[in-house]
């Protein structure tokens, strides 16, 4: 159990309240329990060495280190070299996005509310700039006045986003693309591309307007 100060009961403090003095460290005195029972908690700005002197008047609960056990007065980060968490670079984003079926598109419109779709798509690499082209096609829709294409008109920042669930978790990863996008009302390569990867638009090729990302940052994360 935590007290409301992110302090954990598991404390034992000694019957003498601790106080520690730094140069270096401002502490606070957080009266965890009674009265008697007050002790000094190093402030945002700790050091180790004022962390470790507030630490021999505490009998620390021998399961816990010392780092958790002394809880969020440490404001202490995650590490980031936890087995199992991978952030992918750029070229595998790209690649694992490229081989994808389909993902999804997020846009936000004049209400400011987050829109999702689920999009077919081609990406096409350049030296440049990384693009990705959707297609509006014939599939039945209940109307041709697409929240998507209203979105990215009055705003043009997009994010596209794939990615692999298994009920095996450590096969698990993510890939987000976030861009610019515009709309042509004609965009015969980008159709080519789509066609050239989806065989049901070589045999009906879209004929909408054509979306058009162009990918200005990439970031993705795997279990392993």
């Amino acid at each position: 159990m935590v007290s409301r100060f992110g302090v954990p009961e598991s404390f034992q403090v000694t019957r003498t309240a601790c106080r520690v003095s730094s140069a270096q460290a401002s502490f606070t005195s957080l009266g965890v329990g009674s009265d008697e029972h007050a002790v000094s908690v190093a402030a945002p700005r700790t050091t180790a060495r004022a962390v470790a002197r507030t630490a021999r008047h505490l009998t620390i609960a021998p399961h816990l280190p010392l780092d958790r056990a002394i809880g969020s007065t440490l404001h202490s980060r995650p590490s980031s070299s936890r087995v199992g968490v991978v952030r992918l670079g750029e070229n595998v984003c790209r690649e694992r996005l490229a081989a994808a079926d389909r993902a999804f598109l997020a846009s936000t419109g004049e209400d400011l509310r987050p829109h999702l779709v689920p999009v077919v798509f081609a990406l096409t690499v350049a030296p440049t700039a990384d693009e990705l082209v959707i297609a509006i096609d014939q599939k039945p829709k209940s109307t041709t006045d697409l929240r998507r294409l209203r979105n990215i008109a009055w705003n043009p920042n997009v994010a596209v986003l794939c990615d692999r669930y298994d009920a095996d978790w450590r096969k698990l990863w993510w890939i987000r693309a976030d861009g610019t996008a515009r709309v042509d009302e004609q965009n015969q390569a980008a159709v080519e591309s789509l066609a050239s990867k989806y065989p049901q638009y070589r045999l009906d090729p879209p004929r909408g307007p054509v979306i058009t990302v162009t990918i200005e940052n990439w970031t993705g994360w795997s279990y392993s």
